[in-house]
């Protein structure tokens, strides 16, 4: 049976804190709402709702610091705007029958809505890929129902816009590729494998991936110390693709006869240039958004490359 919060000594100093700021906090009133009128923003699907009961366990040893924030609907019940993980802990593990919420006009705007959940989430959430890829999909369903019709890059600059500061159409566009992820390979992302690394599984198809994120998460499961390194995941993309235990054959090309660039410098432009012209040379749509799509995922890796190489050089200033 779920232990009664108001009864146990942290929640009764909880409680004497909130009296004793006059029910003020941040110059709102926080009231006491039934629990079983409060739903869930339907903004809030396809978010991670993890460390539930970890999140009990604090509210319950030092008190709610930050009540609900709902919105108020003329039906009588209420949509939480923040405090999705909040209300889970307290409801679902703890029982309580009222949560201390601060409650604020229902906005008819769909946009203000998305707004405030927003802003809400990114103050409290962890940004991973899964929160900004469902971000993204909310923000292009909101525009889709407005009718919009205009470019990709138009897209995507509306969406930033939607989502505000912290989320510029670069980031947009690097993310929004992605979406072609499932969740349960977007979730790997807690196993130390970075988007780029991720990327690689877009090749495969819905059953695949999840089959895929499957297999690492036993792997990492069975040993918690095992990191997955990107030529690693890349295998085991292609084997899945392949069929379940096949390996990717090895490379048995000859290596090119070419005169190999003479510097470090030149083999990095040489490889630039061979990229760029290839690039160059879509020229139906389909093409076109392979390139796309090549870039976006290049992007991404670039991305991860400078960082290990800030890193690299950090620890070769502190070396000496």
């Amino acid at each position: 049976m779920a232990m009664d919060f108001s009864k146990s000594p942290a929640g009764q100093m909880a409680r004497k804190r909130m009296q004793m700021t006059s029910e003020k906090m941040g110059g709102e009133v926080i009231v006491k709402l039934p629990a079983d009128k409060i739903e869930a923003s339907p903004l809030n699907e396809g978010l991670p709702m993890e460390q539930i009961d970890e999140l009990a366990a604090s509210i319950e040893k030092v008190g709610l610091l930050e009540p609900l924030i709902v919105y108020e609907k003329k039906d009588g019940t209420y949509e939480l705007i923040s405090g999705h993980r909040r209300y889970r802990a307290m409801t679902q593990v703890l029982g309580w029958k009222t949560v201390p919420c601060i409650k604020k006009k229902y906005p008819e705007d769909i946009h203000i809505r998305f707004r405030e959940h927003a802003d809400a989430n990114v103050l409290t959430r962890r940004k991973d890929a899964t929160f900004w890829v469902n971000e993204i999909r909310h923000a292009r369903e909101i525009l889709a129902s407005d009718g919009f019709e205009g470019s990709k890059k138009e897209e995507i600059q509306k969406i930033s816009e939607m989502l505000g500061s912290g989320a510029s159409p670069a980031q947009i566009y690097r993310y929004d590729g992605l979406s072609k992820l499932e969740p349960e390979v977007l979730a790997l992302d807690e196993f130390g494998l970075s988007p780029a690394t991720l990327y690689a599984a877009v090749k495969l198809g819905p059953e695949e991936q999840i089959h895929l994120a499957q297999n690492v998460r036993n792997l990492c499961t069975a040993d918690p110390d095992r990191t997955i390194t990107r030529s690693e995941f890349s295998n085991m993309v292609s084997s899945v693709k392949k069929g379940e235990g096949e390996k990717p054959a090895a490379d048995t090309r000859e290596p090119s006869k070419r005169s190999a660039p003479n510097t470090y410098v030149d083999k990095i432009f040489s490889l630039e240039g061979a990229y760029l012209k290839k690039l160059a040379l879509a020229k139906t749509d389909e093409e076109r958004d392979a390139a796309l799509e090549s870039i976006r995922h290049f992007r991404l890796q670039l991305d991860e490359m400078e960082k290990i190489l800030l890193e690299n050089m950090d620890e070769d200033v502190e070396e000496e």
